[in-house]
């Protein structure tokens, strides 16, 4: 099974960034590649994209499920009960998950853009569709 990295016992996971000094993992998949279609439920502080090349995929965030086809996507906030599925359909898909703290390069842009989202309880994701052009 593919993974992004460790996965504890509170479901957490320990994302196994690209390189040691710059917080961010980035993976093109096939939603094959995991056991039965499914990627384990799982949330990190880290927040993330996926992004839909081809078929579609079930995107289960705390229990509500988003339906992602060719073009659309999602984003994920941080420490947010999270996976994708299919019921045996092929999905070719892009997860970028990243430490938003790699956003956080002043204080104006922490205080005013960063932290009122990753505190927004109200946003847990935000669904990318393909026909919105400034997503």
């Amino acid at each position: 099974m593919n993974s992004q990295g460790m996965f504890l016992d509170d479901l957490s996971e320990n994302v196994d960034y690209d390189a040691a000094d710059y917080p961010v993992y980035i993976r093109r998949s096939l939603l094959s590649s995991y056991v039965n279609h499914s990627a384990p439920a799982h949330w990190h502080n880290d927040s993330e994209f996926i992004y839909i090349y081809s078929g579609e995929m079930n995107y289960s965030i705390n229990g509500e499920i988003v339906r992602l086809q060719a073009g659309e996507g999602i984003f994920v906030n941080a420490r947010q009960i999270h996976f994708g599925f299919s019921h045996e359909k092929e999905c070719d898909f892009l997860c970028v998950i990243f430490d938003p703290a790699i956003l956080m390069f002043s204080e104006t842009v922490r205080s005013a853009f960063v932290l009122p989202l990753l505190s927004n309880s109200e946003l847990p994701y935000l669904y990318l569709a393909h026909d919105e052009g400034w997503q």
